[in-house]
């Protein structure tokens, strides 16, 4: 447990549901408005969600 009285299980689902959100808005910024940097934003956001995905299920990148 972490001092929040959560768990490293907890913690890991957070951060799944936070990327999911993160990676939603992203795909629709840059979908309204198409740019480098949107698109940049966009790709972070699917390189964080990938990452959040693996902790969950347990599978190194």
């Amino acid at each position: 447990m972490n001092h929040e009285g959560s768990t490293m299980k907890d913690d890991a689902f957070l951060e799944l549901e936070r990327a999911r959100y993160e990676y939603r808005l992203a795909m629709r910024r840059y979908g309204e408005a198409p740019s480098q940097a949107t698109r940049l934003d966009w790709m972070r956001a699917q390189r964080r969600l990938a990452i959040a995905v693996s902790e969950q299920l347990n599978i190194p990148l």
